[in-house]
């Protein structure tokens, strides 16, 4: 699709600057700026969906000048929203608290309750399963390295305690499956991190990115944005819980959703990741985010052993009441 000229054609905008962000264009006409991404036409149908249940926290789509949404081809649609300057928040926690209030109303706003197949989760539980066998070998040909670098050697120290993160992820995975309740179906974001929130001048948060949102599970979603901050923030340790409480007031998960989201916090995903990827760069650079993974693993393992023995608590106090 060329974007110019479904500017000129459909929106009557004649751009007199032109930027590229990735995948995304900033336009400018005057002193009108608009962001402009060309989209899988599926990612429109969850963008109008959530725009009818009328969610704040996205750009709202400039209509065409025939009153259409979206430029729309066979395959493709030209995404036109409002350009926004991000302002930089005082303090870190202002951003978290408003990617967490607005990540669990776009979970909340959308909800299905689905009583159908856990299929996917079989098929995540089967590729931990697989991860952990791919690991096993690892640390076993590291066994047989006689001069480790540094980076080897700490993988070699750590390899225990990732074991064990991986073994209990996937205990928890499984009793997911065994449990009869259902994991409610929504809205994700997807890549609910930092780059992809925006905050206005005026307080206002916004998430962009948001054509690559699609139905899923909403601890994977809330999983991915602990791990962002447990990553970028060092004294998280102490701010995850109330972050995690104030999202569950707005979006409240059952249990087997909360097991779910334990079993996404202890596997270590990031770690996982480094070292697929590690041959492919300088081992320095692998060090170094090795340590700073790990370390946001431990701070991942807590929240984890908090709400782990708040819900055995709850689960106790329940049978009690049956009983009693």
């Amino acid at each position: 699709m060329n974007v110019r000229e479904a500017l000129e054609e459909y929106y009557e905008v004649y751009p007199t600057k032109w930027e590229e962000f990735g995948n995304v264009v900033k336009v400018s006409e005057g002193e009108e700026a608009y962001a402009c991404k060309v989209i899988r036409s599926e990612s429109s149908f969850l963008i109008r969906r959530l725009e009818r249940f009328y969610y704040p926290n996205m750009l709202r789509q400039i209509p065409t000048k025939f009153g259409e949404p979206f430029v729309e081809t066979d395959d493709e649609c030209l995404q036109v929203t409002r350009w926004i300057d991000p302002t930089p928040s005082r303090y870190a926690y202002e951003k978290e608290e408003a990617m967490l209030v607005s990540l669990a109303d776009l979970h909340h706003r959308s909800k299905v309750l689905e009583f159908g197949s856990k299929e996917w989760l079989t098929a995540r539980y089967a590729k931990w399963e697989e991860n952990r066998e791919w690991f096993g070998e690892v640390v076993r040909e590291l066994e047989e390295v006689i001069y480790y670098s540094p980076f080897q050697l700490n993988v070699l120290m750590q390899a225990p305690f990732i074991e064990q993160l991986m073994h209990h992820a996937i205990e928890e995975l499984n009793a997911v499956l065994d449990q009869e309740d259902t994991i409610s179906t929504c809205i994700v974001h997807g890549a609910p991190t930092y780059e992809h929130f925006i905050l206005s001048g005026d307080g206002s948060g916004y998430w962009i990115a948001l054509s690559s949102s699609y139905f899923g599970a909403a601890p994977l979603d809330l999983a991915v944005l602990c791990r962002e901050i447990a990553l970028h923030d060092p004294y998280s340790e102490h701010s995850l819980a109330p972050i995690v409480g104030a999202y569950s007031r707005i979006n409240e998960f059952m249990p087997a959703e909360w097991r779910l989201f334990i079993a996404e916090l202890l596997y270590p995903i990031p770690l996982i990741r480094i070292m697929t990827n590690y041959v492919k760069e300088a081992e320095t650079i692998a060090a170094v985010k090795w340590e700073r993974a790990l370390a946001a693993q431990k701070r991942l393992m807590m929240l984890a052993e908090l709400i782990s023995a708040e819900q055995s608590e709850m689960r106790n106090k329940t049978e009690a009441e049956r009983e009693g």
